[in-house]
């Protein structure tokens, strides 16, 4: 088998896991309540806040609440799923912005992924991300940012897959 076969299977498991966890991501929380995750968090409800582990401060602890990584890769969940099912396309009729967007939104939400999840990534590549101690969402989650993880980097190794 070639390097480059293997590259393409790479990304290819890569993007279904990707479409898979979005899928579950925005099954967990309700796909009004997922637009609402993004737009609005302060009003999403407490199931939401609770799957997010939203805390309020105490005397001892800061405040945990839904934040920009959070926003930003349900954003993306969104995208991929609209995407994937063909709901979302370009042309080369369509403004250079929207093309672009398309183009490179994965790469900024695999990059958001990254910083902000760099231990949840590796946790489930050395085989220690405990799949039964979390919550579903939680577990779609680490899916999510390490296929964008994944796909990116096949990305950048110049493997021209996408949704």
């Amino acid at each position: 088998m070639s390097n480059s076969t293997i590259k393409h299977q790479i990304a290819s498991i890569a993007l279904i896991g990707l479409f898979i966890a979005s899928a579950a991501m925005i099954g967990s929380v309700g796909a009004r309540e997922s637009f609402t995750v993004i737009f609005s968090p302060e009003d999403v409800n407490s199931e939401t806040n609770a799957t997010y582990g939203v805390t309020p401060a105490t005397s001892t602890t800061k405040e945990v609440k839904i934040n920009i990584t959070d926003r930003v890769v349900m954003a993306g969940a969104i995208m991929n799923i609209l995407v994937g099912l063909g709901v979302v396309t370009v042309s080369s009729k369509d403004p250079k912005i929207a093309r672009e967007f398309v183009k490179w939104y994965p790469m900024l939400v695999a990059g958001i992924a990254i910083m902000a999840a760099g231990d949840t990534i590796t946790s489930v590549f050395d085989g220690t991300w405990d799949w039964n101690a979390n919550s579903d969402f939680n577990n779609a989650e680490a899916l999510f940012v390490t296929s964008s993880a994944v796909a990116a980097g096949a990305s950048l190794a110049g493997v021209k897959k996408s949704l």
